[in-house]
């Protein structure tokens, strides 16, 4: 995904002469969304990594979304910039997709 930005600047030698154009730049934030495959034993917890993958031009700043598609007996119980914790309530081991969505920001300009 590209910014446009469209603009008008003064000019030349006289106040009439005025240059347009149009710059397409990288936008400032971009998110990617990784899924991991975990499995919690019964009434235990579990740790899956975070790994971000590369992105050409960008900076890995942290998570800002976490979701699984498994019951919600399977809750999150912390996190950190490398794994996220989860908590298995049930009596019985719990196999989740979890999918995490990753904020990167622009280096240089």
């Amino acid at each position: 995904m590209s910014r446009l930005v469209l603009y008008s600047e003064a000019s030349g030698a006289g106040s009439a002469s005025y240059g347009n154009g149009a710059v397409v730049n990288k936008p400032p934030f971009v998110t990617r969304t990784v899924s991991r495959g975990l499995t919690v034993k019964a009434s235990s917890y579990g740790n899956v990594a975070i790994s971000p993958p590369a992105v050409a031009g960008y900076t890995f700043l942290g998570v800002t979304g976490v979701g699984h598609n498994s019951s919600s007996r399977l809750n999150i119980f912390g996190f950190s910039s490398s794994s996220i914790g989860f908590h298995n309530w049930t009596s019985g081991d719990l196999t989740a997709t979890i999918t995490i969505t990753l904020l990167y920001g622009r280096n240089g300009s």
